[in-house]
């Protein structure tokens, strides 16, 4: 119910077409972010709005962690980037897939572009090629580098697949330019991301978003709870709220 709640409140901030963005992040690494971010996540997917969470925590990764998630090169992309097909053959093939009804890999193989082997070294290749935040920008295709979880609207970007952590390629301007790569396709992007000052991750996508959501927990000492809020103005970050997380009745009442 709270978190629904949290959630309308967020949904009046919307005041135009393009996608909400917010950065997630606390004044600690224990303040229970990331499964206020995927408790969020599943609120706006389930009231219809396309969702993507990103997982901007570059040193704990606990949004990828918790899903497994992890971007795929979408198999015919695989087949072009090793000239296995040509780009007339993908696209007569893509159609026939989509007026069939079968897998991309099926039309392919009906079409005679490819043979069993070919499939199995093209799938293997597509398994072994892990893409996330990192190949995102980098300037990797973005639908490429998000994860399909099987929850409706909902999509995560984890923070990287079988590459290195993207410290070179992270920068204010970088993660703006990925922000408005990815608002077409989405009404609500959430960042979720270390805790606040600390790694210079979590600062770049706070300074680089919409807003920003501070997870306090009932434990949190207050006085880096207003070193985090200090350090948020010192980054011109606009603060949306502050969620209390793990609170008692007799912390409300």
């Amino acid at each position: 119910h709270c978190v629904h709640s949290i959630r309308m409140m967020l949904q009046t901030q919307i005041v135009s077409n393009s996608a909400l963005a917010l950065t997630i992040t606390g004044g600690t690494s224990q303040t229970g972010k990331t499964s206020v971010t995927l408790a969020m996540g599943l609120s706006f997917a389930s009231a219809g709005a396309r969702t993507l969470l990103i997982d901007g925590d570059l040193i704990g990764r606990g949004l990828t962690r918790s899903t497994d998630a992890v971007g795929r090169k979408k198999l015919g992309h695989v087949f072009r980037e090793y000239n296995v097909i040509t780009d007339a053959e993908f696209t007569r093939a893509l159609a026939l897939a989509q007026d069939s009804n079968i897998r991309l890999g099926q039309s392919l193989l009906r079409l005679g572009y490819i043979n069993e082997q070919d499939l199995e070294d093209g799938l293997a290749l597509q398994s072994d090629y892990g893409l996330g935040l990192a190949d995102a920008l980098r300037g990797e295709n973005v639908e490429n580098c998000v994860a399909d979880i099987g929850i409706a609207n909902m999509r995560i970007m984890p923070t990287f697949g079988n590459g290195h952590a993207p410290t070179s390629s992270l920068s204010p301007a970088s993660v703006r330019a990925l922000v408005e790569r990815l608002r077409p396709a989405y009404d609500v992007i959430l960042v979720d991301t270390g805790p606040v000052p600390g790694p210079h991750d979590s600062s770049i996508f706070a300074s680089s978003t919409d807003g920003v959501i501070m997870v306090v927990s009932r434990d949190d000492p207050s006085g880096i709870i207003r070193q985090a809020m200090h350090h948020l103005e010192l980054l011109n970050a606009l603060p949306m709220g502050v969620i209390f997380n793990r609170a008692r009745k007799e912390d409300i009442i």
